[in-house]
């Protein structure tokens, strides 16, 4: 299961690979996609820090020579996709998740 806090935001680099058969590709591809989570309670500074760190996982993720795809999700209006990951099971606690 997916543990988020609604305090928080979450950047979530999913792998995947294209069958090459399925695909009528060359070879299998492998495809990543970037789910960026924001949690209802986030601040604005949250957000925008988040929004930093999106930028350098995609420019990682360039330097592969593939474009990442991307999506920006709200608490409450996650896509199927994203919760397919979790197994559809998706724990969201209230507040920041405080670090020691």
């Amino acid at each position: 299961a997916g543990r988020f806090f609604s305090g928080n935001c979450y950047a979530i680099l999913y792998t995947y690979t294209l069958s090459k058969e399925l695909h009528k590709l060359s070879s299998n591809a492998i495809k990543y996609h970037i789910y960026y989570w924001q949690g209802e309670n986030a601040t604005k500074q949250d957000k925008g820090l988040s929004a930093l760190l999106l930028k350098d996982i995609v420019a990682i993720v360039r330097k592969k020579n593939v474009e990442p795809s991307q999506e920006r999700l709200s608490q409450f209006k996650e896509s199927i996709q994203f919760l397919s990951i979790f197994k559809e099971k998706l724990v969201i606690f209230h507040g920041n998740k405080h670090t020691s």
